[in-house]
């Protein structure tokens, strides 16, 4: 999973996704692309009526 997020991600996969690029001891790389991944993740999904934080 964590080799293809992506596939991960669609299949609800994405509070463990997450903590394994927040874990200590995750590769500096496999870190960055997780965070890359979750990143456009996030963005692709904020309109979808999933409430998110709000800003000041």
């Amino acid at each position: 999973m964590v080799e293809s997020p992506c596939s991960g991600l669609l299949q609800g996969a994405e509070e463990y996704l997450r903590s394994v690029a927040a874990r200590r001891g995750t590769h500096r790389e496999i870190a960055a692309m997780l965070n890359t991944v979750i990143q456009e993740w996030d963005e692709q999904h904020s309109g979808t009526g999933i409430p998110q934080p709000a800003t000041a």
